[in-house]
């Protein structure tokens, strides 16, 4: 019995071209779509990231806020209560420690990692002023409201009601908010 030789059938004058990659037809495409789907996981997680990030972010900065309410002097008078926020902020020692900050509203409202920061006086569970929170985007910035008195204690608000932008601020009656700390 001889051996025989297999040889592939090609036109005679044909050159051989070499593959290379290693890779069919379907096994780029098995390629592309296990890219395509590690993008869209990472990219999911990352935006949950984020999320989580401003919502821990927000009542840190409305703390600041409220340190820079608890000074007193606001343009070198503690007669006069801030009737802005961005007068609070007149003091380098807070502007240094809110980077990334953007003013809306006239100076009212402060922009910061996707929430709203507002000064609001006359709210039920807090005497006198406090800083208010909540998500530029609702479900894409942060889904939790905050609202933080003076006094040190931090209130939060599931927000079903998606209080977002400025056009849908908090309602500041008792129904929906808790103490965390």
């Amino acid at each position: 019995m001889q051996a025989q030789s297999v040889q592939s059938r090609r036109p005679e004058g044909a050159s051989r071209v070499a593959d290379t990659s290693g890779l069919s037809g379907r096994g780029w495409l098995l390629l592309i779509l296990i890219g395509a789907t590690l993008f869209a996981v990472t990219i999911l997680r990352i935006d949950r990231f984020v999320l989580a990030e401003n919502q821990r972010d927000a009542p840190a900065t409305a703390r600041i806020l409220v340190a820079a309410l608890g000074e007193g002097e606001i343009d070198g008078s503690a007669a006069v209560p801030p009737r802005r926020l961005r007068q609070l902020l007149l003091d380098e020692r807070f502007v240094r420690q809110l980077p990334d900050h953007r003013w809306l509203d006239d100076g009212h409202v402060l922009l910061r990692f996707g929430y709203l920061f507002q000064l609001v006086d006359g709210a039920p569970l807090v005497d006198g002023e406090a800083v208010l929170c909540w998500p530029w985007r609702v479900g894409r910035t942060g889904r939790r409201a905050f609202l933080c008195p003076p006094e040190g204690e931090t209130f939060a608000h599931s927000n079903a009601a998606g209080w977002s932008g400025l056009e849908s601020r908090p309602a500041l009656d008792r129904s929906g908010w808790s103490r965390i700390d």
